[in-house]
């Protein structure tokens, strides 16, 4: 698949995730649509999949709150990290800050919310 497909195809994860999350009662239910996002970001050219999430954080695409800490504690786009600082604004809007403090830590290796998902866990 070329980027215009690979991209069709994440617009259309984010869809399936968004409705998922409307009527679920975990996280969870969702998971595989997430897992498919990063796989999707991994085919396409970094530019790309960079303007995939990008179009997330600035509201264009709908997906669930939850698709951007998941999918750059897997890739760690630096540019998404950015996006996401220059979207809080000077000074920061505080409706933004929440979620771009949690954004950044899903940068760190000890992210709090790693282990809500099975894609990060630890095999025991």
């Amino acid at each position: 698949m070329d980027d215009a497909e690979l991209s069709r195809e994440f617009r259309r994860m984010c869809l399936i995730a968004t409705r998922i999350d409307r009527d679920c009662q975990s996280v969870i239910e969702f998971e595989p649509q997430l897992i498919r996002l990063v796989e999707l970001a991994r085919q396409m050219s970094r530019d790309a999949a960079v303007r995939c999430f990008i179009e997330i954080v600035r509201g264009v695409l709908e997906a669930p709150n939850e698709s951007v800490p998941f999918c750059m504690h897997a890739l760690r786009f630096p540019e998404i990290l950015d996006e996401v600082k220059r979207f809080v604004g000077e000074p920061p809007d505080p409706r933004w800050m929440n979620y771009a403090s949690h954004v950044s830590d899903a940068y760190e290796d000890h992210w709090q919310d790693r282990d809500l998902w099975s894609y990060f866990r630890e095999p025991t």
